[in-house]
Order: structure tokens, then C-alpha cells, then sequence
């Protein structure tokens, strides 16, 4: 399963990728599976959450509706406080104060 990914954009397109345990500052070092059910059948949910200097807006609120989505789409629950710790190492040395950040939650990959 794709535990999840959290990336952080500003409008300078600083970029910060969080996959599956790992922290990328550039995208194109960010991969997930060409088999991830996320990507060949759409089988995933996302939440996208403004940041401005506070931090995350509403997390836990995002966060309970990327669950709802979830079970929705017959995911297994998010782990929410892996999804907290990515979002506060994506966000840890961020060079900006206002930007959005988006959670990826997939199927994983598959057959």
C-alpha cells in the first residue's frame, strides 16, 4: 500500500515530496509505482490543506474526511499520525509562508 504522500508548494515552486517514509526536495526524485493502484485505476483519495505562517489550516478536519474518503473507496484507514509526522517533516524547513499542501492516499500497488 501507498502509505501516502504530502507535498508542500509555494508560489515560487519550492517543492518538498514526502513518499512512503522518505522526504525529497525535488520532484522528480519522487516515485511511486507504475502499478500503484492510485495511478492505473484511480483507486485513491486526497486532501489538499492551506499552510500560512500558523501552519497547516484544519488538519485533523482533513484529515477525518481523507478517512471518510477512504473507507468510501474501500481503502484501509489512513494512519493519521504517520500522515502528521509527514506533514511536519515536509513543512519542517519550509522557506515560505503561505502555500498548500496536498495528502495522496492510495490502493498501493497491485496486480
Amino acid at each position: 500500500m501507498h502509505v501516502g504522500s504530502s507535498a508542500a508548494l509555494t508560489s515560487a515552486q519550492q517543492v518538498k515530496v514526502w513518499v512512503n517514509g522518505a522526504l525529497y526536495d525535488k520532484r522528480g526524485d519522487a516515485k511511486i509505482s507504475a502499478t500503484d493502484h492510485g495511478v492505473v485505476v484511480g483507486n485513491g483519495v486526497f486532501e489538499a490543506l492551506k499552510v500560512t505562517d500558523a501552519g497547516p489550516f484544519a488538519v485533523q478536519r482533513h484529515l477525518n474526511r481523507l478517512s471518510r474518503s477512504a473507507a468510501a473507496m474501500g481503502l484501509p484507514a489512513p494512519d493519521h499520525a504517520l500522515i502528521r509526522a509527514a506533514i511536519e517533516e515536509v513543512l519542517a524547513d519550509r522557506e515560505f509562508s503561505h502555500g498548500r499542501l496536498r495528502i495522496t492516499y492510495t490502493g498501493g500497488s497491485g496486480r
